[in-house]
Formats: structure tokens, sequence, C-alpha cells
């Protein structure tokens, strides 16, 4: 049950937030540039995309290995 509401809400998330701060309903056409220009500036989207690869890589390395190193710790 909290499974199928968590999905529901992600599905209903993923439908309502825009893809960009261009399609964004709740800015100005002024404010939407000043948002592009202020990611340009900071250089936002590189800090995210370094935090988003280094948080999956040790995530995806675990669950793939996971039994292998349940086994190897039995083993022992």
């Amino acid at each position: 049950m909290t499974y199928g509401i968590i999905t529901v809400r992600g599905s209903f998330i993923i439908l309502w937030m825009p893809d960009t701060q261009t399609k964004a309903k709740c800015f100005s056409e002024e404010d939407k540039k000043l948002t592009i220009e202020r990611v340009r500036k900071n250089r936002t989207a590189y800090a995210f995309a370094v935090i988003q690869f280094c948080t999956t890589i040790p995530s995806v390395a675990l669950s793939a290995f996971s039994s292998l190193l349940i086994q190897t710790q039995l083993l022992l």
C-alpha cells in the first residue's frame, strides 16, 4: 500500500513539474531569463551532476555486489 502511494505521488510529481525553467508557468518571461543566467553563472547544473554521479556509483555497486559480500562474510 505504501509503495503504491509513493508511486502514484511520484508519477503525479513527474507529470506536474516542468522540465526546464523556460517551461515553468509560475515565472514571468523576465524571471525565466534571470534563472537561466543564474544557473549559467553559478554552474549549478555541473554541481548537481557531480553529486548525482558520486552518490549513484556506490549505491549501484553495493546493490550489485551485496549478495557476493554477504556470501563472503558467511564463509569467514
